[in-house]
C-alpha cells in the first residue's frame, strides 16, 4: 500500500489499485518465494518485510500506518539515499512523533498511526474491525467546529506555500 496506489472515485470511494506483488500461498498460509527476496517499495514496506519475514495483515495495516503518517505529517516517515538505508530504519527507527511534526493532529489520531507503526506486528491493531471502530470512535470525539478550523488553516497553509513558490519562481506540485 502506497499513497500512488490509492485512487478516489467521483463520490469519494477510496480504491486500491496495482497488486503487483502478487503471493502464493499454500493451505498452511506460509508464504511461497522462489528465494528470499524484499519485494515492495522501501518507503512503504514493513519491518517484517524488510528483514525477509513472514508478513500478513499486520504488514498490510503497518504500510496503511506510514501512509497515514504521511498523510498527517505532509512528509514520509523515513527517507535515506537508497532503497537499504530506508528499509533499514523502518527496522531500526521510529518516526518523527506526529505530536512534533504536525501540533494540530488530535493526540488520538496520532495513536491511530503510531498503533499502525509499531515495530513488532503483535503490538498492531489485531483485526482491521478494531482499527475501524477507533477511527470511527476519534472522529466522532472531534466537534464540527475542529474540524472546520482544520480545514480552514490547511488551506491557510496551501496558500501561502502556493505564493511562496510563484514569489520564488518554483514549478507547483
Amino acid at each position: 500500500i502506497k499513497p500512488q496506489n490509492i485512487l478516489l472515485s467521483e463520490n469519494g470511494e477510496a480504491k486500491i489499485t496495482d497488486f503487483g506483488i502478487a503471493r502464493i500461498v499454500t493451505s498452511t498460509s506460509t508464504l511461497v518465494f522462489g528465494a528470499p527476496e524484499i519485494m515492495g517499495t522501501a518507503h512503504y514496506i514493513s519491518p517484517e518485510q524488510a528483514q525477509g519475514n513472514m508478513v500478513d495483515y499486520r504488514s498490510d495495516l503497518y504500510c496503511l500506518g506510514v501512509v497515514f503518517y504521511e498523510m498527517l505529517a505532509g512528509e514520509k516517515a523515513f527517507d535515506g539515499e537508497n532503497p537499504v538505508s530506508i528499509a533499514l530504519k523502518h527496522v531500526q527507527e521510529y518516526p518523527l512523533p506526529l505530536s512534533v511534526c504536525a501540533e494540530e493532529i488530535p493526540p488520538h489520531i496520532c495513536y491511530i498511526a503510531e498503533k499502525l507503526m509499531e515495530k513488532d506486528p503483535e503490538h498492531r491493531y489485531s483485526s482491521i474491525e478494531i482499527l475501524i471502530q477507533d477511527l470511527h470512535d476519534a472522529l466522532n470525539s472531534l466537534s464540527s467546529s475542529d474540524l472546520s478550523s482544520q480545514a480552514d488553516k490547511r488551506k491557510s497553509e496551501q496558500h501561502q506555500i502556493s505564493r511562496n513558490r510563484k514569489s520564488n519562481g518554483a514549478p507547483k506540485t
